[in-house]
């Protein structure tokens, strides 16, 4: 049999492979991809940036098919299973996938979506894994330098949707203040009912929505213990997960 991470991870509607991958597909860029919204936004031009797997890619994909997506990936292999993943699924009409980085990436036409989960990690241990590293701490992608390309790369009434710490935050949305995008969506995300808030679910606009009046959420991740998800969890992605 071969190693859990060389056998194929089954969603409803595409399977992915993630062994050359520095960053496996995880809780948190799922949460994300359920929960960005885009299908309101028609046949919208997407950026998914650090696209690691090709995951967020596909699940915006199929939610809205009347979306094109430029999945960028500064990795080589994982770009390139990326880049396989989207050409085994049914939505690979929809998504390109390039190996670049965002600073070096200049589009045709802005973005109406850009989503990421980005390196997040600033000032903790890092893996002896190089690319490990490369993909969880945001040396190569600093969040100055991310905040400055989306505002550079999203159209007049583009949103911009990441999962971001939440003891991060601040940051964040202090570099957003002297920009034309504010806060729309705010959902915070807890491990379980006895943790603190974790990460945050964040989407930034450019409608008139004042940064005071966004919408409020959260999400419990594991109520009952370990592997008893919350029944909001299940919602969220109960059309991804095979089990769910």
């Amino acid at each position: 049999m071969k190693p859990a991470d060389q056998r194929p991870f089954h969603f409803k509607r595409f399977s992915m492979f993630q062994d050359r991958c520095a960053m496996k597909i995880g809780t948190d860029g799922a949460m994300l991809g359920a929960w960005a919204q885009i299908e309101d936004q028609g046949s919208a031009k997407v950026l998914d940036i650090g696209t690691g797997t090709g995951l967020l890619a596909l699940m915006l994909a199929q939610r809205n098919d009347a979306a094109r997506i430029d999945a960028i990936e500064i990795d080589s292999a994982a770009a390139s299973q990326a880049e396989e993943n989207v050409a085994g699924s049914v939505f690979s009409h929809q998504i390109r996938v390039y190996n670049c980085s965002l600073q070096s990436w200049k589009p045709q036409a802005l973005y109406d979506h850009i989503v990421s989960n980005p390196p997040f990690y600033r000032g903790r241990p890092k893996s002896p894994n190089a690319k490990r590293s490369q993909a969880r701490h945001d040396d190569s992608l600093p969040v100055e330098t991310l905040v400055e390309c989306v505002v550079r790369l999203l159209s007049a009434k583009g949103r911009f949707s990441v999962v971001w710490p939440a003891e991060r935050e601040a940051e964040l949305l202090n570099l957003f203040a002297g920009s034309h995008l504010t806060l729309q969506r705010r959902c915070e995300v807890y491990p379980s009912p006895s943790k603190p808030c974790h990460r945050v679910l964040l989407t930034l606009g450019t409608s008139p929505t004042s940064a005071h009046r966004f919408t409020a959420e959260s999400i419990t991740i594991e109520q009952f213990g370990r592997g008893g998800f919350s029944p909001t969890f299940l919602r969220l992605l109960r059309e991804y997960y095979l089990d769910f």
